[in-house]
């Protein structure tokens, strides 16, 4: 068996196994056989089989009290113990060997040096060293985790990249003290229950430039695991800060992959960041000149990587009936195509309209595909641009200076925030305010809002000013999103006008391909695989049926997470027929929500959800003062709704409003459904009657908008719950001018009645008084005369 090359030669003899168990080997037979166990798993365990039967420490070593075995290898076997005197939890090393000769305890002592002069969140900590009946030990931290090794890999990208950048640091720490791990691997490290990652088992370790290619130097330059080696130091050079990083890339990659370095590397088994990739590839590249300088550097690069990766990875990587957003880029597939294309319009034009049915996903392709691109430079010759986001609702202008207000004046944002303020100044502050950014991409989302929930004054004074910031040389570019049945309503509104004829991009249904993608990617990126293609196919022709059917089955791909087989990472049929299928799993769990409920907090939920429901079947708006939630009934049904995921909340301009989650709930909650069509005949006269009072209170309320005869007529059978603030004083303002013109006539007629018999009385008793006081003239003339 040959020293230089563990772990080629074949495996250890039954003879010397047997010598072994009787230790009657010589300490270089010794030496040689613990080398190539640490190369062969095989022997490792046959070695570690027959160790079994030697020496073990006493229970009690000075305040340390012995507890059970945690680990057991070629050179060394790991207990957990007590430490009595500062009542914690610790480690203590032995040398695996009933007799350790002088060498061994050189090399153990020269671990317990150069673990004691590293002291890094992310190596195992050394407390001490001592000698029990002839046998050295070390006492260190105790770490409650898992080792890498025991990880099921292929992990999602985000936790390699977390692992990674943790180890790099331990390695950087411990380069910058000299020291070389030399046996860096899966099981040499440990992911702890908090989620840290520490560096274990310094027993080959030695300091930068010790050792070298010939004679007995050669075999402890090449003491290490041979698979997770430095091709230099497997043909016999010294190792070095860089064999360490090689190394490390190996254990990287590994857990990328799920396949060993013995196996052929090939595609990683799940989506992996391309620049992560990239990293673990220069780490392993043959020659050290093109590996990362140093581990200060791979730690840089890996920061910078970490900078950027969403938390949202970490958590359902499914949206149910919410859109992807930025954060969740790596996990948005399905349409790298469409991305492509609306990219490159918006590199050619300043605006691009997004058409398609709902339920196609034009919010998620804009939010998650394209504005993040934008961001980092991907049009306008590469140069990043700020990106503004926002959803018109029912004050457009106002959520305009609300996506701006960052880079406004404050006096300009309070101002444009008010309920004053003005359309052109809106512009013009805007335009400036692109123009400080050094160029912006506004994106509009739900553009169908200036139709279903604007008055039309400041729907047409929104597009003007969006018009103004990229009529040329405009310093923004556009990109908007609208449900194609109204474009031609939208297009109409000035501003638009004919760029909305040449920006229009039509959304086309996913590919089957593209379905795969969508329903697959995001599982895979969180390291979990579907049970079957036969369970993929399925999902894919449900899908495929119809545009309506995609955010049911995101809804229900959302479900099939949480009930995934956690300790196989799979989805599974089982876990599909437990939810019921796709088809009516979300009617399903929305009436679970509704039933929850009292029958007045149901009554409750009724009235606001119908309030949330436009004449054309679109969602509406509304904030938590117009859905009155004054009673706990109310608040609870809210909160019940919103926690259920039916209802959705959205800040704007400082306010919070509510909206129903999808539109898929409007046309497919049979319940829902059902509750608006008893309510149909009202909801015509709702949107005319939020209409007039939206362009009431935008001239600042003059009596000459308000309603009266007729119109306040069709009013009288609506629920005052399911109308909103603005609208309820609208009505009341309107009701209580009726009221006083009412009053008004009713005294004029009763003028016209009395006023003339009023007048006649008056000039009778004129004449009456003139008569009497000229007889009572003559009575006093002729007593005078007597």
């Amino acid at each position: 068996m040959d020293s230089g090359a563990p772990g080629d030669q074949g495996c250890l003899s039954d003879e010397l196994l047997v010598r072994l168990s009787e230790g009657r080997l010589a300490d270089e037979e010794l030496r040689r056989a613990l080398l190539h166990a640490t190369g062969c798993g095989a022997c490792h365990d046959d070695i570690a089989s027959v160790m079994n039967e030697w020496w073990e420490p006493p229970p009690v070593i000075d305040e340390l009290e012995i507890a059970s075995e945690i680990g057991r290898g070629g050179m060394g076997i790991v207990y957990l113990a007590r430490d009595t005197a500062l009542q914690r939890q610790v480690a203590i090393k032995f040398i695996a060997e009933p007799h350790p000769d002088p060498r061994l305890r050189r090399s153990f002592e020269d671990e317990a040096r150069l673990l004691a002069s590293l002291q890094h969140p992310n190596i195992v900590t050394v407390f001490r060293a001592g000698q029990v009946e002839d046998h050295p030990y070390l006492v260190s931290e105790y770490v409650v985790g898992r080792s890498l090794a025991k990880l099921p890999a292929p992990l999602p990208w985000p936790r390699v990249l977390a692992l990674g950048t943790g180890l790099a640091r331990g390695l950087a720490a411990a380069h910058r003290q000299g020291v070389l791990h030399r046996d860096v691997k899966p099981s040499n490290a440990i992911e702890t229950a908090g989620g840290d990652v520490k560096l274990l088992d310094f027993g080959l370790a030695q300091r930068v430039g010790a050792g070298g290619p010939d004679g007995a130097s050669r075999e402890r330059a090449i003491a290490g695991t041979p698979r997770y080696m430095a091709p230099e130091v497997r043909e016999g050079a010294p190792a070095t800060p860089l064999s360490d990083l090689y190394s490390l890339g190996l254990v990287l990659r590994e857990l990328c992959t799920g396949r060993s370095p013995r196996e052929e590397a090939g595609a990683p088994a799940a989506v992996v960041d391309p620049d992560l990739l990239a990293i673990i590839e220069r780490c392993t590249r043959p020659d050290p000149r093109e590996r990362f300088a140093s581990a200060d550097l791979l730690v840089e690069a890996l920061e910078r990587l970490s900078a950027r990766v969403p938390a949202a990875l970490s958590a359902n990587p499914y949206r149910g009936l919410e859109p992807y957003e930025a954060e969740h880029q790596a996990l948005f597939f399905g349409r790298g195509a469409d991305v492509q294309r609306v990219l490159e319009r918006l590199d050619r034009q300043h605006v691009v309209l997004v058409a398609a049915d709902s339920g196609l996903g034009k919010s998620s392709l804009c939010r998650a595909g394209v504005l993040p691109r934008v961001a980092t430079g991907a049009i306008a010759g590469g140069r990043p641009l700020a990106v503004r986001l926002l959803a018109p609702g029912r004050r457009p202008l106002r959520a305009l200076a609300a996506a701006f207000a960052t880079a406004l004046p404050p006096a300009e944002a309070e101002l444009l925030s008010g309920p004053a303020a003005d359309p052109r100044q809106t512009g013009q502050c805007v335009r400036a305010a692109c123009e400080r950014l050094g160029g912006a991409l506004v994106f509009v989302d739900q553009l169908e809002e200036l139709i279903t929930l604007a008055g039309p004054g400041e729907a047409a004074a929104f597009t003007r000013v969006l018009g103004e910031l990229v009529s040329p040389p405009g310093p923004a570019r556009l990109l908007l999103a609208v449900r194609g049945d109204f474009l031609a309503r939208v297009a109409s509104l000035p501003g638009l006008g004919d760029e909305a004829e040449r920006a229009v991009y039509f959304l086309r249904p996913m590919t089957p391909q593209g379905l795969r993608e969508a329903i697959a990617g995001p599982a895979r990126a969180g390291g979990v695989a579907f049970e079957s293609d036969a369970l993929v196919q399925d999902l894919v022709d449900f899908a495929a049926r119809g545009s309506g059917e995609l955010p049911l089955l995101s809804f229900a791909l959302a479900a099939l997470w949480e009930r995934r087989d956690v300790p196989g990472a799979r989805i599974t049929r089982a876990a599909l027929d437990e939810v019921g299928g796709v088809a009516g799993l979300l009617s399903r769990h929305a009436d679970g929500v509704v039933a929850q409920l009292t029958p007045v907090q149901q009554r409750a939920a009724r009235r606001m959800l119908i309030s949330l429901v436009t004449a054309e079947d679109t969602r509406g708006e509304r904030t938590e003062e117009d859905l009155e939630v004054a009673s706990e009934d109310a608040r609870v049904a809210l909160r019940a709704l919103v926690d259920g995921r039916l209802l959705q909340a959205r800040s704007a301009a400082g306010r919070v409003s509510y909206q129903i989650a999808h539109d898929a709930l409007i046309q497919r909650w049979p319940r829902l459904r059902q509750w608006l069509d008893d309510d149909i005949g009202h909801r015509a006269v709702r949107q005319r009657l939020e209409a007039a009072s939206a362009e009431w209170d935008r001239l600042h309320r003059p009596r000459g908008l308000l309603w009266q005869g007729e119109q306040l007529q069709e009013t009288r059978p609506l629920d005052p719950g399911v109308l909103g603030t603005l609208e309820r004083a609208f009505l009341s303002e309107s009701r209580r001018r009726t009221r006083l013109q009412r009053r008004l006539r009713w005294l004029a007629a009763a003028l016209a009645v009395l006023v003339p018999p009023a007048l006649y009385g008056g000039f009778r008793l004129q004449s009456y008084l003139a008569d009497a006081r000229w007889v009572d003239a003559r009575l006093q003339a002729a007593r005078a005369s007597s």
